[in-house]
């Protein structure tokens, strides 16, 4: 009886170390949380803490007026998810998905091999990430994406697909795709830094004003009255 009852607190033992060591090698980690988060697995919902994984093919919610900032699949990259956001990854051996169904994210990927993948796909549009650093935000209509550093393939549609470079901003709106670069924001003062919190491992917590976002959505409202 003693020797069984051995084996079996060995093999817990074991199996408890091993999950412990496991790597978050298909989804993610949280690395830092302020406010609240919620993982969906199987159909069940379970609040999320610092340390805590979950797979791929989980979905992620991040609490109004909560920012969690996650590592995907290891050190392939991290996120900063924004409040009220919704996501999914879905991961294979070489490909990495993210749906964001709603919500703000920063993104941060390390360069991969040529043949891996990985995408960012929101309810209007697709980026195709090179090893780089973006930031995309859902705004009433409209799908936004700053390219921060490296280049992006942005997909939206039928109609629109392109490869754009750092200081990039990329903006859909009615299935419609306009593109603002740094030397169409001169005399504007703006920066590439996206965080909500003032400790995140992406980068600086924004502090662009008001005044500044009003003149640059108005660049972009020329645009797109330009396409009429």
């Amino acid at each position: 009886m003693k020797q069984s009852l051995l084996i079996v607190l060995s093999i817990t033992l074991v199996s408890l170390v091993t999950c412990n060591k496991a790597d978050n090698k298909t989804g993610g980690l949280i690395v830092t949380l302020r406010g609240t988060a919620e993982v969906e697995h199987a159909g069940e919902k379970k609040p999320l803490k610092v340390g805590d994984k979950f797979e791929s093919g989980d979905t992620v919610f991040t609490g109004p007026d909560s920012v969690a900032v996650i590592a995907i699949r290891g050190s392939l990259a991290q996120a900063e998810v924004q409040p009220g956001a919704s996501f999914k990854i879905t991961s294979s051996a070489q490909d990495t998905d993210i749906k964001l169904d709603k919500g703000n994210m920063w993104l941060s990927v390390a360069k991969r091999a040529s043949n891996e993948k990985f995408t960012v796909h929101t309810p209007t549009a697709v980026a195709g990430v090179r090893g780089t650093k973006f930031y995309t935000a859902q705004k009433d209509d409209m799908t936004i994406v700053c390219h921060c550093e490296g280049d992006v393939e942005f997909a939206a549609g039928k109609d629109y697909s392109a490869v754009h470079h750092t200081d990039t901003l990329v903006i859909n709106k009615d299935g419609k795709t306009i593109t603002i670069d740094g030397s169409e924001l001169k005399g504007i003062v703006y920066s590439h830094a996206h965080s909500m919190i003032d400790d995140s491992p992406l980068g600086t917590k924004g502090q662009m004003s008001e005044e500044t976002k009003k003149k640059i959505f108005a660049i972009a409202q020329k645009k797109f009255d330009d396409l009429k």
